[in-house]
């Protein structure tokens, strides 16, 4: 774990046997391996998960092969999402216990929606409407919220800077500070 890492964006997968570890540790009493990660994601294993519920709020992708783990891991995956938890699923068709880099799209976009940018839209919709408002301290936190999940790399970040930009003139104009 790396330790300064934003508690929101922390993700751990495991493939066959460190799938069926990751369901093994989310069973054990007092809920600690959970309060470590915020998504989860099991390829060709996991259905050691006996009870979804400990996940109850967070993200979980579950992958298999068509012909493999598909009787074990769908049904887990539908009671992943009866019990709250943000579920989604992909079935590699025709690739047998592998990862093939066809389906690396698809795990990099979960990733990024779901891990990396997620609540970026809402943080930054929050940015907006208090920077308009004149809601400085909203606007610092919202700020906050966006810079969290935001990198130089998405729209929102030059958005953010400007915002940023704004406030503090804003207050040294008022002769208050932020």
């Amino acid at each position: 774990i790396v330790p300064n890492l934003h508690p929101a964006r922390r993700l751990v997968g495991g493939g066959s046997n460190g799938a069926h570890a990751i369901g093994i540790l989310t069973g054990l009493p007092g809920g600690e391996f959970q309060k470590r990660f915020s998504s989860y994601f099991l390829w060709e294993g996991g259905y050691t998960l006996r009870d979804p519920k400990a996940l109850t709020g967070q993200h979980l992708l579950i992958c298999w092969w068509d012909k493999s783990l598909k009787p074990r891991l769908a049904p887990l995956a539908a009671q992943a999402k009866a019990t709250k938890v943000d579920t989604e699923t992909i079935e590699m068709a025709g690739v047998g216990h592998e990862f093939p880099a066809e389906y690396y799209p698809k795990f990099r976009d979960w990733i990024q929606r779901k891990v990396l940018y997620f609540g970026l839209e809402e943080a930054s919709a929050a940015l907006d409407a208090s920077m308009k408002a004149c809601r400085w301290g909203a606007s610092c936190q919202a700020l906050r919220d966006v810079l969290d999940c935001a990198d130089d790399t998405c729209p929102q970040w030059p958005k953010a800077q400007d915002a940023l930009k704004s406030a503090i003139a804003e207050a040294n104009a008022k002769g208050t500070t932020i």
